[in-house]
């Protein structure tokens, strides 16, 4: 009742009923409102990465590309989302950067992808089950001498709404590793890929995992709240 009176009575008296109290006055939810509210603005939150694992180093605002391509519904549905092209139902924004490092190979990127209403939950689930099911990836060609397997993540300690895999094999022919994690923070999908030549160090993504879910629980550096 409060917010209809607040509609008719215009913006000047909207913004001294917001004040005290009886209305919302359309004003944007804050970053890391919790109880479900939607985000202002994700894109807000990779603008500025002060904060980052040492040695790692914002490579560009294009999303991470993945080294292979797979045809395989479950594999594609990960990597979809870890490149910036997350599930589209309920999708209302998203927001990804790529990463490089000072190890030999490595790179890596952030993904974010907000919802509307349950979506998140959903689409989070169903990144988990995809994460069980995609156990091979490789090239076409056989000269390329790509190909990847499933394996257990080191990755530890992020949350128990979060799912981590790590996918091993040879890229070009050299060594090569993916770590992926998966997390939700309310409305907000949270996708973090880490790769490197030989071993990726499972310490160092969960470094990284863990800077992008506390920007998107507090948001950007300056917020105002």
């Amino acid at each position: 009742m409060g917010e209809t009176i607040a509609r008719r009575l215009g913006a000047a008296a909207c913004a001294v009923l917001a004040l005290c109290g009886v209305a919302a006055c359309g004003s944007e939810r804050a970053f890391g409102s919790g109880g479900g509210e939607e985000r202002a603005d994700v894109r807000a939150l990779l603008r500025d990465l002060k904060g980052l694992p040492d040695g790692m180093r914002k490579a560009g605002d294009r999303p991470w590309k993945p080294p292979v391509k797979s045809k395989d519904r479950d594999c594609k549905l990960i990597f979809d989302a870890l490149s910036g092209r997350p599930p589209k139902s309920g999708l209302r924004q998203r927001a990804e950067v790529s990463l490089t490092g000072d190890l030999l190979g490595e790179d890596g990127g952030i993904a974010l992808a907000a919802y509307s209403g349950d979506a998140a939950h959903r689409h989070h689930s169903a990144l988990g089950d995809a994460l069980s099911g995609c156990e091979e990836m490789g090239s076409s060609d056989p000269v390329a001498a790509t190909e990847f397997t499933a394996a257990p993540s080191e990755v530890r300690d992020l949350g128990e709404d979060t799912h981590t895999r790590t996918f091993q094999g040879t890229l070009n022919g050299f060594p090569y590793q993916i770590e992926v994690v998966f997390s939700r923070v309310d409305d907000t999908l949270v996708s973090v890929v880490h790769t490197s030549l030989g071993e990726a160090d499972g310490s160092r993504t969960a470094e990284l995992a863990r800077f992008a879910l506390a920007r998107v629980r507090s948001g950007p550096p300056g917020d105002v709240r």
